[in-house]
């Protein structure tokens, strides 16, 4: 795979990388669920409902636990991983979500 024009930009808030997403429009933003001030479900929701943003992939980080585990899986991310994970999963996880082409938005007749 080659990338081209490729930028890594760490942010330490939710809020941040959705401003950055507005503007630079990112393949890929990793998240924390539980991040100060804007959590990784509502990011999720304001990225997936936005036809000019929702295609990034989305990765976010939990904590592990049970509870977590059920809102990762209602949040429509790509893909998730517990904080404490070895980098190297995270690492295969981005790589994967990376080399899938660019997907045309097909939305259903009636629909906008």
């Amino acid at each position: 795979m080659e990338v081209r024009n490729s930028c890594t930009v760490v942010l330490f808030q939710n809020k941040e990388a959705l401003d950055i997403h507005r503007a630079e429009k990112a393949d890929l933003i990793i998240a924390e669920l539980d991040a100060r001030g804007m959590n990784g479900e509502l990011l999720c929701a304001t990225i997936r409902e936005s036809e000019e943003l929702c295609r990034a992939s989305l990765i976010i980080m939990h904590s592990g636990g049970a509870s977590d585990i059920a809102r990762t899986s209602a949040c429509r991310a790509n893909a998730f991983a517990e904080k404490n994970a070895d980098p190297a999963i995270l690492l295969a996880k981005a790589r994967q979500l990376m080399s899938i082409p660019v997907r045309a938005l097909i939305v259903p007749f009636g629909v906008k």
